[in-house]
């Protein structure tokens, strides 16, 4: 249901300006929404101030938690799971054609295949599979679980204050496997004679 913008109440002489238009409880209950930082136009063409939800990235860059580089770095991890076709649940694919051959085609495109290369780099560069940094990247980056949600699907193994610091910790990993955090390599190990 629509709510209605209130005009404020003005003073004398002063033009009304239109209130904004709270999001519903409902809409409220999905995670933390802004007010945008500009007006745009709606599909009438009138002004339209839309609030937008706010990605757990953001949010853990304004506290500090996390840096430009390392959200970026999940940003890329984020779209490049996506682009990969890696989710498991999946609409049909429209753009191709639907031919009954009685096999199953597995063929993706070039886009899709360099995004899988680019995402089995980054877990090998996380750890490889089964490791701690790798199923925070893959759960909560990747399939975008809340830490919560990856804790219980971990068996419940995890608290969610160490979640956070593995979470934290593959950000970091990630950023420097991106290229976008210099930080010097670590020294080799000495070989053994």
């Amino acid at each position: 249901m629509a709510r209605r913008r209130r005009r404020k109440k003005t003073k004398a002489g002063q033009s009304e300006v239109p209130a904004l238009v709270l999001p519903t409880p409902e809409r409220m209950g999905h995670g933390p929404v802004e007010p945008p930082d500009r007006q745009i136009a709606d599909a009438h063409g009138g002004i339209g101030a839309p609030f937008r939800s706010v990605d757990w990235l953001a949010l853990m860059a304004r506290r500090g938690v996390v840096t430009a580089p390392m959200r970026e770095a999940g940003e890329r991890f984020s779209g490049d799971f996506r682009l990969a076709l890696l989710d498991p649940v999946r609409a049909i694919r429209l753009d191709r054609p639907r031919v009954q051959t009685g096999a199953v085609s597995h063929e993706f495109s070039d886009g899709v295949l360099g995004a899988r290369r680019r995402v089995a780099s980054a877990r090998r560069a996380l750890g490889g599979a089964g490791s701690p940094c790798e199923r925070a990247a893959w759960h909560v980056l990747g399939f975008g679980h809340t830490v919560a949600e990856w804790c219980r699907a971990d068996g419940g193994r995890l608290r969610a204050d160490t979640a956070k610091g593995i979470l934290v910790g593959a950000l970091g990993v990630l950023a420097v496997h991106y290229g976008l955090d210099r930080k010097p390599p670590l020294p080799k190990p000495p070989r053994a004679a």
